[in-house]
């Protein structure tokens, strides 16, 4: 693995941030107001007909070092997701995680959009191991934000009840695994799918306290 500069003498974190922080939604979570997303080091990707990173993104190198000097000057939250650079991003991502302290930074992924051989993207059964495997890319036991990526659940909604479902149970199941936990309070999962009141279609909502962390089985 390529050196960090996190703990060189020369580049210490910073230890005071100009930033305000946020709250997000009813989560409890506080963050500085300024997040970073990882959907470009991804690198030159595609899933459905649609870009998921930019040709910039393909340096290696150059993407990490940008994920440290965002972590020097102060950012802690940092979204990935399953699809983009299908596990690249995310594997970029976890070479800045294992140089700092974890419980220091916010982790955010997402799942649904990235279907391989599933059914859907929102399959019970696929949700479960993408989480896995996205809890290996990054190299942790647990996220604090764990999201449904957009808002197709199929005709008539087929699959917008049962990824509720499976959300819900990745919590119960991370409530009775306790070493999966991480330190204080318990990971969120914010993001849950709602359809609208009057309507079929759907919105999605950031207030639900739900939490999640890897899952064997």
């Amino acid at each position: 693995m390529m050196g960090s500069r996190i703990h060189d003498e020369r580049l210490p974190p910073m230890t005071s941030n100009l930033l305000a922080n946020r709250t997000l939604g009813r989560t409890g979570i506080t963050v500085p107001a300024l997040g970073v997303g990882c959907w470009a080091i991804g690198g030159p990707d595609h899933n459905l007909g649609m870009p998921m990173g930019w040709s910039t993104g393909a340096d290696e190198r150059a993407a990490i070092a940008g994920l440290e000097t965002a972590w020097e000057l102060g950012a802690r939250l940092y979204d990935t997701a399953d699809v983009y650079g299908h596990g690249l991003s995310e594997r970029r991502l976890g070479h800045l995680i294992a140089q700092v302290p974890r419980e220091q930074v916010v982790l955010s992924s997402k799942v649904g959009y990235f279907a391989g051989t599933a059914a859907h993207g929102f399959d019970p059964a696929h949700m479960r191991r993408q989480l896995g495997q996205t809890l290996d890319n990054l190299g942790t036991s647990h996220l604090e934000i764990y999201g449904l990526h957009h808002h197709d659940f199929g005709e008539d909604d087929r699959w917008l009840d049962p990824a509720i479902e499976a959300m819900h149970a990745l919590r119960s199941a991370c409530a009775a695994h306790t070493g999966s936990l991480p330190t204080g309070s318990p990971p969120h999962l914010p993001c849950a799918a709602t359809r609208s009141p009057g309507s079929g279609r759907c919105s999605t909502r950031y207030d639900q306290p739900l939490a999640s962390c890897g899952v064997a089985t």
